[in-house]
């Protein structure tokens, strides 16, 4: 093999897989760390000849310096092997910044036997959680698709679950017509439990996994502090079940809705701080720092209101029936949005904009959730399945 070719391996080693991966700081750090091994290796292996004996004189140009011009000799075994090296480095870099610059695909996960209740994300973003009206309460893989846990038949009597992750990946709130329990999973057993007549669907997590806020039949609104085991409520809706509720990021403050109001309230004392007369609300969501509240409703339309003056601010229009769920970016300019229209919808918060959609349910969407680094989405739909997709940076 000529030297030519080890030539083009290094240069495909240093070059093509840096331009491939610009965008991916981690991945250029890595090729730059195996192109300077690569580099090192190509120096021990065919050195550059050096200087034996005097070095030029550069006073008197007449008479040219004596000097040799030697290069250790390298075993024609070791040259070989080297060379296969250096050519499975170089193709191995290049595949790997291919495979990352390649666009993501959107994975399936079907298992559950009905509707999906629930969905959400490990901290690390590894694995998905779901639950489902079938009783059962799932985690999948999301690299494999696998499901890797089920947890159906440990539910007992409790029926239908609703559930999402809260505070690690072990331990989970059940959520049924009896009332709310706190599982571990690791151990199956209950670690807190409160009993309350409330209707499943109709709670949300706030983000840092202390809080869960409910609604109730009787026109009430509860929230659980997990670690303080205590409990908030709040009494001032006047008529009409509790259609949806919200729950800020902090646990601060709380949002709800019945068919003709949406009424804002401080958590700890139950004051209420707005009120809106919006009819036909289906889902609620706290920006993440709980400066704004949005609201999707049965029209297909989204809007936004400010939390300290309550005015609308932000308005949305793609959906063509009821908006079902709603989750926001870490940073808070993303939104998406899940509908009965079965699809699932990304929007740019401060311009309004559809950023993109996708479509492959065959159920309207009933829950939705941002990866931990909004990198991707997982959807849940009343056709019993899941999907996972990829989101544009």
């Amino acid at each position: 093999m000529k030297f030519g070719s080890l030539t083009y391996f290094i240069e495909a080693a240093r070059v093509s897989p840096e331009m491939l991966c610009a965008d991916d700081p981690d991945l250029l750090d890595l090729v730059r760390q195996r192109t300077q091994a690569i580099v090192q290796m190509e120096l021990f292996l065919f050195p550059k000849p050096r200087h034996i004996g005097p070095p030029p004189s550069t006073a008197s140009p007449a008479k040219p310096a004596n000097f040799n011009l030697r290069c250790p000799r390298v075993p024609s075994a070791i040259v070989v092997c080297a060379i296969m090296i250096l050519a499975g480095a170089a193709i191995y870099l290049g595949f790997m910044a291919l495979q990352r610059s390649a666009p993501r695909m959107a994975q399936a996960f079907f298992g559950h036997t009905d509707t999906i209740t629930s969905v959400s994300f490990s901290p690390d973003g590894r694995r998905i959680f779901s639950t489902s009206k079938d009783g059962s309460l799932r985690v999948w893989d999301i690299e494999s698709t696998m499901e890797i846990v089920n947890l159906r038949h440990d539910i007992g009597d409790w029926g239908g679950v609703d559930a999402t992750l809260a505070g690690d990946a072990s331990c989970y709130v059940i959520v049924s017509a009896h009332g709310l329990r706190l599982l571990d999973t690791g151990t199956r057993k209950d670690l807190k439990a409160l009993r309350l007549s409330i209707k499943p669907g109709r709670q949300k997590f706030s983000a840092n996994h202390r809080r869960i806020i409910m609604g109730t039949p009787d026109n009430g609104v509860w929230v659980w502090d997990l670690p303080k085991d205590r409990t908030y409520q709040f009494n001032g809706h006047q008529a009409a079940e509790i259609c949806c509720v919200g729950l800020s990021n902090d646990g601060q403050f709380g949002v709800s809705a019945t068919a003709d109001e949406i009424r804002l309230w401080e958590v700890e004392n139950g004051r209420q701080l707005q009120a809106w007369q919006i009819a036909d609300a289906t889902s609620l969501a706290f920006s993440p720092d709980a400066r704004s509240v949005f609201i999707g409703n049965n029209r297909g339309t989204l809007s936004s209101y400010d939390v300290r003056t309550g005015r609308p601010s932000v308005s949305l229009v793609g959906h063509r029936l009821a908006v079902t769920s709603l989750a926001l970016s870490t940073d808070g300019k993303r939104l998406l949005s899940g509908s009965d229209d079965r699809t699932v919808r990304l929007w740019d918060v401060s311009t309004g904009k559809q950023l993109c959609s996708f479509d492959k349910h065959d159920g309207s969407i009933t829950c939705i959730a941002f990866a931990p680094d909004d990198s991707s989405a997982v959807s849940g739909s009343a056709d019993n399945g899941l999907w996972c997709w990829p989101l544009p940076r």
